[in-house]
């Protein structure tokens, strides 16, 4: 993004009917719906109201996957941007800037649901 948070970029083509976008700025997540595509109208994403998800183990045990409401991989969003959870039992793992909502979380075979409140961090000990 430049200087006044705008980004664009080509479509293959043909280009699609609809998309939907996301991004990670000022360490916030911005999760767009499927929007029609409308010519040069731009996409927009609001910032959101951001909650924080801290994971607490008792040992390495895999790989943390989150996946919010709508369907966002969040997980393999920040794969892509470099963004790692790593679980390490001497420290709390911060997943932050994250929109207000619910999320399923899997780390190994454990699955739960958690939901995040706007402004506020949900604690979660994993086992």
């Amino acid at each position: 993004a430049d200087s006044s948070g705008s980004a664009s970029f080509p479509f293959w083509q043909p280009e699609p009917r609809r998309v939907r976008a996301a991004a990670l700025a000022g360490g916030q997540w911005r999760l767009g719906t499927w929007q029609e595509v409308e010519g040069e109208k731009p996409l927009v994403l609001e910032p959101p109201c951001p909650g924080v998800i801290r994971l607490a183990s008792e040992g390495p045990i895999g790989r943390v996957s989150l996946v919010s409401q709508d369907g966002w991989r969040i997980h393999a969003l920040a794969g892509m941007l470099g963004v790692v959870w790593p679980l390490d039992p001497a420290q709390t793992t911060e997943i932050s800037g994250l929109p207000e909502g619910s999320y399923t979380l899997q780390v190994g075979d454990r699955q739960e649901s958690v939901s995040v409140p706007c402004g506020k961090s949900t604690d979660l000990r994993v086992k």
